[in-house]
């Protein structure tokens, strides 16, 4: 708007032009013309605030002039009138074409009294105007659903998003129609009752959470919020709702709270399996011991079934410590083609005919760094578990890629930061999972198949070995379709390979004796192993926690040529007594043994510092091998 408002005056005698221009010109700019087409150019290309026209002019009246200026111009328009033409008035009023009229012959305050009003109030119409459009620019672009309705709930203003949700392009195609026009018939009628209690007692409907099916056919959750539109208190003419997608926040909040389920029972598991697996060390020290004694066939018979008890036991615990992320991992760097090559004859005798196994692997693809047997095992466990998916035939397709993150994504409810991926995935045709399956898949013991057919333990394994290996492991099944497991693990940086293979490879079984200081502070354990080592022909001191074990090594310091601790006890760790202990005497050789690996035992750096690990539950063979590997290398080196 310009310092002075314009106002285009049309007449066709110039001396009311003059007149007119002579009242008006101390205020505003004033524009004349006798000729209506000119005034609708001017009209069209200047801003001017008021058109004022005579109502009796050759070829056009007045009110017939400012109905074309309308169109073009919100220019408030006033008419002059000479005579009693009260039927062109009304008229004129009636269709909106003016503002409101002048009689002849005029008064100057008359005049500039009007023109004034006319002014503020094309000024106001301005500002009206300039609100709506910031209001529609800013609901247009905004990625939120937004829209107004009046008290018979049809649409007033909707924006594009809004539009969009109910399946229609143009916002237009909206406005008059009532939501339920667009909803199914159950929506529609709780939204009828939803809206009868907002009009009814003023009450807004605040972030109630909906799900709604977009025109594609996908799922999307939106947090609605519905409020009462008032233009004065008590007196409710609408409602305006608003609604924002969340459903990207319900699927991090949904991986986050699988997370935490996961985490407390990867705890549970831990505990229990260390807990078991002392106990399984014991039941097989005694049994192995039992059977160096003269015992009757029946009797050596009954202590072997025994034995074969608790290796069905240790397997098992096995699997809760793969789960809960406490095993310890042999890595080094490795080709996870060459893996899926290794094993390709295996799985395809493991499948059966009826099924075929496809393998897509990209040439280059990167190393990981990774425990190669767990690998196999995430492999054949994912096989398997698709091929019982294909009770009719079928394929299961194995695949490999390179997968560079160069920002964080989210993949199928699972979080990859920014990185280099190496992928490998597993695929079938099966029947596929249920949305509520998938949500339990990884948990220990559950399981779809029949009694007898599985423990439920297999993908809690494979969860649990792709976590501990830094990885991620996501999942994507339709029912009727199949299903499709994808393994992102880390790109291994380091082209130098971790041999990994002392605590698995072939026992020497060397029968070097020495003194050795033993710290278990489970009793039954402790005897065992000091028994076991006693009748080696080593000698042994026991200690029940490491201040115990640190008292007993000052007072024999110079005769303990080893240090066999448990990882896990009061008061402080065996990784760290062995820290304090190498401390005072850098030559002494360790041995750690545990039956689970906590989160706070790094296992990498205790391969980094040397330091052997001992499996539980270990045999009699196992622990007198390893021990005497131990001290050889000591004593030779």
């Amino acid at each position: 708007m310009s310092a002075r408002n314009k106002v285009l005056v049309v007449d066709d005698e110039p001396r009311i032009l003059t007149a007119v221009e002579d009242v008006l010109e101390d205020e505003f700019d004033v524009l004349t013309t006798t000729d209506p087409e000119s005034a609708l150019r001017i009209a069209e290309s200047e801003e001017v605030a008021v058109v004022l026209s005579d109502q009796r002019m050759p070829g056009v009246t007045g009110d017939q002039l400012l109905g074309r200026v309308r169109e073009i111009s919100q220019a408030t328009r006033l008419l002059i009138t000479g005579y009693a033409d009260l039927d062109a008035l009304t008229r004129a009023i009636n269709q909106g074409q003016i503002y409101a009229y002048i009689a002849k012959p005029w008064s100057s305050s008359e005049l500039r009294g009007l023109i004034g009003k006319a002014v503020a109030h094309y000024e106001l119409v301005c500002a009206v105007e300039y609100e709506r459009g910031l209001l529609q620019a800013l609901m247009d672009n905004l990625p939120d659903p937004i829209s107004f309705r009046d008290r018979e709930t049809r649409f007033t203003r909707i924006n594009r998003a809004h539009a969009a949700l109910l399946g229609v392009k143009d916002p237009a195609d909206c406005v008059g129609r009532l939501e339920s026009e667009f909803l199914p018939p159950a929506r529609a009628e709780l939204r009828r009752r939803e809206d009868e209690e907002i009009l009814a007692t003023g009450k807004p409907l605040v972030d109630k959470i909906e799900q709604f099916e977009t025109p594609d056919g996908k799922e999307r959750w939106y947090s609605v919020t519905r409020i009462p539109i008032t233009v004065k208190p008590g007196a409710i003419t609408g409602i305006a709702t608003v609604a924002r997608d969340i459903t990207n926040r319900r699927q991090l909040e949904e991986q986050l709270r699988q997370a935490q389920k996961m985490e407390a029972l990867g705890r549970l598991t831990g505990g229990i399996a260390h807990d078991f697996n002392n106990l399984l060390t014991v039941i097989n020290g005694y049994s192995e011991m039992l059977l160096q004694e003269q015992l009757t066939m029946e009797v050596r018979e009954s202590i072997q079934e025994v034995l074969r008890a608790a290796d069905r036991a240790a397997a098992l615990t096995r699997q809760l410590l793969a789960f809960s992320r406490r095993q310890v991992l042999q890595p080094k760097i490795v080709g996870l083609n060459s893996i899926i090559a290794n094993l390709s004859r295996m799985l395809e005798r493991m499948i059966g005919e009826d099924i075929q196994l496809v393998r897509i692997l990209e040439p280059g693809l990167w190393d990981v760094n990774a425990d190669s047997g767990q690998l196999e095992q995430v492999l054949m466990n994912l096989v398997v578990n698709s091929r019982d998916a294909l009770p009719s035939g079928g394929k299961i397709t194995i695949r490999t890629a390179n997968v560079p993150m160069r920002s964080a994504v989210l993949v199928n409810s699972v979080d990859l930061n920014t990185g280099d991926y190496v992928l490998m995935s597993v695929s079938d045709t099966g029947h596929g999972m249920s949305q509520e399956t998938i949500s339990r898949l990884f948990e220990p013991f559950f399981t779809t198949k029949e009694v007898g057919k599985g423990t439920g333990l297999g993908l809690s394994t494979v969860y649990g070995i792709i976590k501990q290996s830094g990885g991620e492991i996501a999942v994507k099944s339709e029912l009727g379709i199949g299903t499709e497991f994808s393994i992102y693990l880390p790109r291994a940086l380091d082209s130098g390979a971790a041999d990994g293979e002392g605590a698995d490879g072939q026992r020497a079984q060397f029968r070097e004796t020495g003194t050795v200081l033993l710290v278990e502070d489970d009793v039954t354990v402790r005897e065992l192993a000091a028994k076991i080592l006693q009748q080696s022909g080593h000698q042994v001191f026991v200690a029940r926690d490491c201040e115990e074990a640190l008292d007993i090594f000052e007072r024999h310091r110079r005769s303990i040529q080893m240090l066999i601790s448990d990882v896990i006890m009061p008061r402080g760790t065996g990784h760290e007594l062995a820290r304090k202990i190498r401390e005072r005497k850098p030559e002494i050789a360790v041995l750690l043994i545990s039956g689970y690996t906590p989160a706070s035992f790094d296992y990498q750096k205790a391969l980094e510092e040397g330091i052997p690990f001992l499996q539980k539950p270990f045999t009699v063979a196992d622990l007198i091998s390893k021990v005497g590997e131990i001290l050889r290398t000591v004593q030779t080196g």
